[in-house]
């Protein structure tokens, strides 16, 4: 997965005609999903019930990504950026707009917090399903922090290998 280049193309001219019609495919299928009945009531459970609102909208934005990407038999990594993008902001507006959150609680560190967590659990259902390349996600989340602004998502699922060797938290690996 090359973040810079799948930023590139997705939402600008550079996407192909099979990576739009994936991406909009995928993004009607995840809204559908979201503000359908129960999805939509679960989604607010979700949040409310998380140790922090940050969690809790990463959990629900997660879940979604997921649905969406076993009902469509696979999405690539592209399109789940991008979606993934686009539904943190459709679950904080569907908070907001049910008085379950203020829109003054939703500021830069708030999303930056449900980014970090979202990568957190790619990273963790990655190792669980035997897909994950950790030198390649590590190199992916820092040129796309930086791209945006953000800083790389803290804590040890955070950090290189090197990183975590250097500061004594792996041994023999």
């Amino acid at each position: 997965m090359d973040l810079s280049k799948i930023e590139n193309e997705i939402g600008t001219e550079e996407a192909t005609d099979e990576e739009q019609a994936e991406y909009e495919q995928a993004y009607d299928v995840a809204l559908r999903s979201l503000h359908g009945g129960e999805v939509a009531k679960n989604t607010v459970a979700r949040v409310l019930n998380a140790e922090t609102p940050q969690e809790g909208v990463a959990n629900a934005v997660f879940v979604l990504i997921r649905r969406t990407e076993e009902q469509l038999k696979g999405l690539s990594d592209a399109v789940k950026i991008q979606i993934g993008e686009d539904l943190v902001e459709e679950v904080l507006s569907l908070m907001t707009e049910s008085g379950r959150m203020s829109e003054g609680e939703v500021t830069d560190e708030f999303i930056s917090e449900v980014v970090n967590t979202i990568y957190q659990k790619y990273v963790e259902d990655a190792e669980q399903r035997g897909t994950l390349d950790t030198d390649v996600i590590e190199q992916d989340v820092s040129e796309g922090a930086k791209a945006v602004g953000l800083d790389k998502p803290q804590g040890y699922a955070a950090m290189s290998n090197q990183e975590a060797q250097t500061r004594g938290l792996m041994q023999n690996v």
